[in-house]
């Protein structure tokens, strides 16, 4: 046994045939499969059969939330730079660059943080990857609602390219980012 053995979650016992409480053996048997207040944590990207829904959902929820602090910070500094200081496409590039620094830090510590994750240098990179292709990516569209629809349209039509690459920066992060590299 030693090492491995103390490694193990600790498990519930089946009761005997002569416990005392009636449902004993379902709360033992609850615990046993990794349900209700006994969970076990569940990789990033779980083995199927293994609590996919539920990390999906915590992922999601997560991430959202914390998208949401970003989104504002990231939105307020591009009306505000591009409406007293200069252009829309580096006012979205600076509110970008200020909402993922926020966001990598939180997401890599708090959303998808688990055992085979890390917020390290190989993350960083991946992540700046990331980050510089959803920029160009978001700033093209800002670019092009502007000369379409001009500044205040532009202003106005943001946030449904920041839907679309924070999308896309989901199933990056998630899948890719803040995996521990193999």
């Amino acid at each position: 046994m030693g090492a491995p053995a103390a490694r193990e979650p600790h498990r519930a016992r089946a009761p005997a045939t002569g416990d005392a409480h009636p449902g004993a053996a379902r709360r033992a048997a609850t615990q046993r499969r990794g349900t209700g207040r006994h969970r076990r944590r569940c990789a990033v990207v779980a083995h199927p059969g293994q609590c996919a829904a539920m990390t999906l959902r915590r992922h999601a929820a997560s991430y959202a939330v914390i998208g949401i602090a970003q989104w504002l910070l990231e939105y307020g500094l591009m009306l505000a730079l591009s409406e007293w200081v200069m252009a829309v496409e580096p006012a979205n590039v600076i509110g970008r660059l200020a909402g993922a620094c926020l966001g990598f830090w939180l997401n890599g510590k708090w959303t998808f943080a688990g055992d085979d994750t890390h917020v390290g240098r190989h993350a960083a990179i991946r992540f700046v990857c990331m980050w510089i292709a959803l920029t160009v990516l978001n700033t093209w569209i800002v670019a092009h609602l502007d000369d379409v629809f001009g500044l205040r349209g532009a202003q106005l039509l943001k946030p449904g390219a920041d839907l679309l690459s924070g999308g896309i920066g989901f199933l990056l992060s998630r899948h890719w980012v803040y995996n521990k590299k193999r």
